[in-house]
């Protein structure tokens, strides 16, 4: 018989503050061979999309603070979690993440289910990242970018 994991689906994690700094938003840009001029600013640089990581990764290491509802950890070995690959959206609009910006980003479960075929456990996260601090004020309380994750967990990890 498998496990009803419908409790989970809709819990939101704890989430993450990360503060955006300038020189890290520049050797990023410079790391994945970004050329346009606004990554690459010396003096105010804005994050590259791909930098979303940077801030989301944190965030999404929160599962292994899910528990089931006899209090048990949901996942209980770490080391036997997978990427499963994601996706990030950035709403139109949405203000550009530079130096200085804090950004929280909270994880909630969108939908677990184990493979009857290989019996790993497929964990759907959906992170909000939103401005919680600026030097520009109008920014704040802004969502910057959505991500959509897939965590695989072998067999024993859960």
């Amino acid at each position: 018989m498998s496990q009803d994991f419908s409790g989970l689906i809709g819990l939101e994690l704890k989430g993450t503050t990360f503060k955006v700094k300038k020189k890290k938003l520049i050797e990023f840009a410079k790391s994945i061979g970004a050329k346009q001029p606004e990554f690459l600013d010396e003096n105010d640089p804005i994050a590259h999309p791909a930098y979303a990581n940077a801030y989301v990764f944190p965030a999404l290491m929160k599962i292994n603070d899910a528990k089931l509802p006899d209090g048990s950890a949901l996942i209980k070995n770490p080391l036997k979690i997978l990427h499963g690959g994601q996706g990030y959206s950035f709403p139109k609009g949405a203000p550009p993440v530079k130096d200085g910006d804090k950004i929280r980003t909270i994880p909630k479960i969108k939908n677990i289910e184990i493979k009857a075929s290989n019996k790993m456990m497929l964990i759907t996260v959906e992170a909000t990242s939103k401005i919680d601090k600026s030097k520009d004020e109008s920014k704040v309380g802004k969502t910057v970018c959505v991500s959509e994750i897939g965590i695989v967990v072998m067999p024993g990890g859960y």
